[in-house]
């Protein structure tokens, strides 16, 4: 069973050991798909997302590279993919620890991305400073989903 705890450090485990997803990308991507597992979600998007300042190939082949080391580490069961689309497997047994916090809680109060959107910008511009590997950062991700 594949436990992740995406509150407080990052923290994921695969039948009780730990799982090393050290590198950023592999850990923005499964938190992605995790926290949005509704849908099948299209690569060049999630390219797009994880790499906004590369070109289409090379943040497509960025995005190759890291599905390939995320199945290395959790095994193919975890995720759904095909040429066009990437998506976490929900139906497979997995605990997300959000999830289990969204459960437990008032639904008055439930966490969740949408309470993130009455956030000053300038404390969005502030998570996005921090970034400076090139990834996606909260604001940009933001941002972009206002315009859809």
């Amino acid at each position: 069973m594949l436990t992740v705890a995406l509150l407080g450090q990052l923290n994921v485990r695969l039948d009780g050991q730990p799982a090393d997803l050290s590198l950023r990308p592999v850990q923005m991507l499964l938190a992605y798909l995790l926290l949005n597992q509704e849908v099948a979600h299209r690569r060049e998007r999630l390219a797009g997302l994880l790499w906004p300042d590369y070109t289409e190939a090379s943040a497509r082949k960025n995005l190759r590279n890291t599905v390939y080391r995320l199945r290395k580490v959790i095994g193919h069961d975890y995720l759904l993919a095909d040429r066009t689309t990437l998506a976490f497997n929900a139906a497979s047994a997995f605990q997300l620890d959000v999830v289990q916090l969204e459960e437990e809680s008032d639904p008055i109060v439930t966490p969740s991305m949408n309470c993130c959107a009455n956030l000053p910008k300038k404390s969005w511009k502030r998570l996005g400073k921090r970034n400076k590997s090139g990834m996606a950062t909260a604001t940009t991700i933001w941002q972009q989903s206002l315009n859809e």
